[in-house]
């Protein structure tokens, strides 16, 4: 995700990366938050995020136990600040006519797995809903069979929610 500063200087806390430090006006484009799953050093798996930070890039755990991370962007038909139409990968938005521009919502999805033993209520996962499976959409859809055979049977749960965009940058701006 990359995003504009506000207020000069060091910033005024209005806009922040994922690690929570200002990003400021006066560099546009500077604020950066990366996200993406990763084991910590013991083989957990992680929610972390990347962030500039000064002259580099910075990265932090968020959430312990997150299997899976993903996202669908919703693109407005018109492009006139109503509800997204359909719901696309980052690849399907890159090959659409001034697909980014038209992005006005964004649904968020993750696969959350308990630290123990305990009742599983599937063995299939469908990140967005079993609406939503495509060949061409990696990662949307995970087996229990896929994941690491030491992590199988642990409990898991799909949490997801759905961001609607209220000051993108419309065409032409």
């Amino acid at each position: 995700m990359r995003f504009d500063g506000n207020a000069g200087g060091s910033g005024d806390t209005a806009m922040t990366n994922c690690a929570g430090a200002s990003v400021p006006a006066d560099m546009p484009g500077a604020g950066w938050s990366i996200f993406y799953i990763a084991n910590d050093g013991t083989g957990e798996p992680e929610l972390r995020c990347k962030y500039r930070a000064g002259s580099g890039w910075n990265a932090e755990a968020l959430v312990r136990g997150v299997e899976a991370f993903q996202v669908l962007y919703g693109l407005d038909a018109d492009d006139g600040g109503n509800a997204p139409r359909r719901f696309l990968a980052a690849s399907a938005v890159a090959a659409e006519p001034d697909g980014w521009r038209r992005v006005s919502a964004v649904k968020l999805a993750m696969l959350v797995r308990g630290s123990y033993p305990g009742p599983m209520r599937s063995r299939r996962y469908d990140l967005f809903g079993a609406g939503h499976v495509d060949a061409a959409d990696r990662g949307v859809r995970l087996e229990e069979a896929q994941l690491p055979l030491a992590s199988r049977g642990l409990p898991r749960r799909i949490y997801a929610a759905t961001v609607f965009l209220r000051n993108r940058k419309e065409s032409g701006s």
